[in-house]
């Protein structure tokens, strides 16, 4: 009698793939390594441009604690600094993530020359109102100034913040423009704001429209403009950048955008920077005075009769 040994059988039938089994497990691996590989892509975007909206908004508080403790906003860190070679041979010395010195009046820091040698831009109002009366506290006396915007970087250091929250998710350096003549103590006035903020409408997204005091912004994804942790641009802002964009990078005004992002960047459309801004209606009614250590040197950013703890007849 014969027997047959039934594990044998059935390792010889289970022995091995035909090809066709192992081309159709090749491309079933393939399709789950693609599939992974897309998702993870798609997180790791999202994750940086979450990035970008913390470290911009940040920045936001932080500059609005800074003009509420001193009266004034800060002027923007040079653009053109390296981390490795912190400071530029300028007069006044300008450092990296330092507010420069926006009292300067030397060739390092001249109006409309493009970037200075002093690593920020100077450039001035070109929509209506081009000029504004500046009411000066210390000297009782107005003058009319033309609106003059400073960009540059954000001055991480004068605002007490750390270095990362100074980049983009991109690790570019966040763009810091703020109305010139509100960096100033003396003159700070919440209405003579010099900056524009125009939607994908080409409408104002600041009302009273072109008042606003400063504006952040990443350069996005494109970094069409930006300047990297070493102060150079590795993307040049040109004219195969998107129309919207372009205004958020050639500087020319004092005119920005902040529109929805648009994957179409080959078109007019086509913009994908972050943009947070501020305008006179975040402003609270007192400021500090000259003296910003003395709890009794404040004074009110309105004008008419003002009562503390007491009613006023009018």
């Amino acid at each position: 009698m014969m027997f047959r040994d039934k594990r044998l059988a059935c390792g010889r039938s289970q022995a091995g793939f035909t090809l066709l089994e192992l081309c159709i497990v090749t491309i079933i691996i393939g399709l789950v390594i693609a599939g992974g590989a897309a998702a993870y892509n798609q997180w790791i975007k999202q994750e940086v441009e979450k990035e970008t909206r913390i470290n911009v908004m940040n920045a936001v508080s932080a500059l609005t604690l800074y003009r509420d403790v001193y009266g004034h906003y800060p002027c923007p860190a040079p653009l053109t600094a390296s981390r490795d070679n912190p400071t530029i041979a300028v007069t006044p010395a300008a450092t990296y993530g330092v507010a420069t010195d926006c009292t300067a009046a030397t060739k390092d820091y001249e109006l409309d020359a493009g970037v200075t040698a002093a690593g920020v831009i100077r450039t001035t109002k070109t929509t209506a109102p081009t000029t504004f009366g500046y009411y000066n506290r210390d000297t009782k006396v107005t003058t009319t100034q033309p609106v003059i915007v400073r960009v540059g970087a954000l001055p991480y250091r004068t605002l007490n913040m750390k270095e990362p929250q100074s980049y983009d998710g991109y690790k570019n350096k966040l763009f810091y423009a703020v109305t010139e003549q509100l960096t100033d103590r003396a003159i700070f006035n919440v209405m003579g704001g010099g900056i524009s903020v125009l939607n994908e409408e080409n409408a104002s997204s600041i009302e009273p429209a072109n008042i606003g005091h400063f504006i952040l912004f990443s350069a996005g994804e494109n970094g069409a403009g930006a300047f990297s942790q070493g102060g150079t641009v590795n993307t040049p802002c040109t004219a195969n950048v998107a129309a919207l964009e372009q205004q958020n990078c050639t500087f020319a005004d004092t005119i920005f955008r902040s529109a929805q992002k648009s994957n179409n960047e080959g078109s007019v459309e086509g913009i994908d920077d972050i943009v947070a801004y501020s305008s006179h209606k975040e402003m609270p009614l007192w400021e500090k005075g000259k003296n910003v250590d003395s709890p009794r040197d404040i004074s009110a950013k309105i004008s008419g009769k003002v009562g503390v703890g007491a009613s006023v007849a009018a």
